[in-house]
């Protein structure tokens, strides 16, 4: 009994390993990270130039018609993040791949960020779809949530934060 579950393992092990040499998993991974800090620094590089329009083009149309003053806010962040930015790493990555007769449908990126300033330490929490064939106007950015905090970690729920537009608090 036991050999056939060492056998099954060293099988399922050799197959994913296999899978990863020859592209398969690591490819995956490593396009999806380079998307999301691509699109990182597309904001950093928005805020910290105070590009109101470059900001609100990486916004889906969803976004934009369902947020509350996506405008004014956008101008709020540009006066929160404050600081020439020293780091930017980020802290995790989340998505969501919706395949039919293998075609991605739809792509879902939960992504976030630490940032440090001279000044202060921000968190950003993203959330974006990058790809969406049955609603177009969803591809962009659905959430921008920017939080000042000198923690290392901060804990939150994704449903909790899934609204559209750009949100900021300071903890």
């Amino acid at each position: 009994m036991n050999k056939k579950i060492l056998t099954a393992f060293f099988l399922v092990s050799v197959s994913l390993l296999s899978l990863c040499l020859f592209g398969g998993c690591g490819r995956t991974f490593g396009i999806k990270d380079k998307i999301a800090d691509k699109r990182m620094k597309q904001i950093i590089a928005a805020i910290t130039s105070k590009d109101e329009d470059s900001l609100k083009a990486m916004f889906s149309s969803k976004a934009i018609s369902e947020a509350d003053d996506i405008d004014e806010k956008i101008n709020h962040l540009f006066e929160f993040f404050q600081g020439k930015v020293k780091t930017n790493e980020r802290k995790g990555l989340s998505f969501y791949d919706s395949v039919e007769s293998r075609k991605v449908m739809k792509k879902e990126y939960y992504s976030w960020y630490r940032v440090n300033t001279e000044k202060y330490n921000y968190f950003f929490i993203i959330i974006e779809f990058p790809v969406d064939i049955l609603y177009p106007d969803n591809v962009g950015i659905y959430t921008l949530m920017v939080i000042k905090s000198d923690e290392e970690s901060i804990e939150f729920s994704w449903e909790e934060i899934e609204k559209a537009g750009v949100y900021m608090l300071e903890e």
